[in-house]
């Protein structure tokens, strides 16, 4: 009948788009089958490429001397100074001298305290003191038994200080800022200088103060 015969013209049309259907869905996969062991192998060989390359900048990097911890550094201004200062009087662990061209208020400040604090610490001061001015200051501080003041004879160039025989800091006494470079430095030279050379040119140009 009709009927039947459209039926099997249906049926057939299915199966065809079936088969159709089915065999480009396999044909997808084998394509992205295809392309992702491409991908696998292009990954493989650039993963290759790198770890030799890593390789090579591994081999590059061992052969370069280990740099030294740096002992020795500059600051600039008179503000990174006295932080410097400042710096190295709260890491004092038994002795440190200090010679100002000028007097740094701040600077007794946190000596006196410091000094209240850590009796053992010996410090030593000098510098241009206007006498009226911190006389008495001087005093109470030297009555706190580990203070020791010495008057400088005349004008002051420098900033110096030596801690522990351990740091050294050395600056120029100047009024622009971009000249006064300091040196801050952990090395044994830098104490053996002062110690021997620099300490006593100031001890040579100044007096104690009783």
């Amino acid at each position: 009948s009709k009927y039947e015969e459209n039926a099997k013209i249906l049926q057939g049309s299915l199966s065809a788009t079936t088969k159709d259907t089915t065999q480009n869905i396999k044909d997808a996969i084998a394509d992205f089958t295809l392309q992702f062991m491409n991908s696998i192998d292009d990954a493989t060989e650039n993963a290759e490429k790198n770890e030799n390359k890593l390789g090579d900048i591994h081999s590059a990097s061992s052969s370069i001397p280990e740099i030294q911890e740096i002992t020795t550094w500059q600051i600039v201004g008179r503000d990174a100074l006295i932080a410097a200062i400042k710096d190295a009087i709260y890491r004092v662990k038994s002795s440190i001298i200090i010679v100002m061209p000028y007097v740094i208020p701040e600077i007794l400040q946190i000596i006196s305290e410091y000094a209240y604090q850590k009796k053992a610490v010996r410090f030593m001061l000098t510098s241009r003191f206007e006498m009226n001015t911190y006389g008495d200051i001087i005093r109470k501080m030297m009555g706190l038994g580990n203070i020791q003041f010495r008057q400088l004879s005349g004008a002051g160039e420098f900033f110096a200080l030596t801690r522990d025989a351990e740091e050294v800091i050395l600056g120029p006494a100047t009024e622009k800022e971009g000249e006064m470079i300091s040196v801050v430095s952990n090395q044994t030279a830098f104490s053996i200088l002062y110690s021997q050379f620099i300490g006593p040119i100031f001890q040579a140009n100044s007096r104690p103060i009783k």
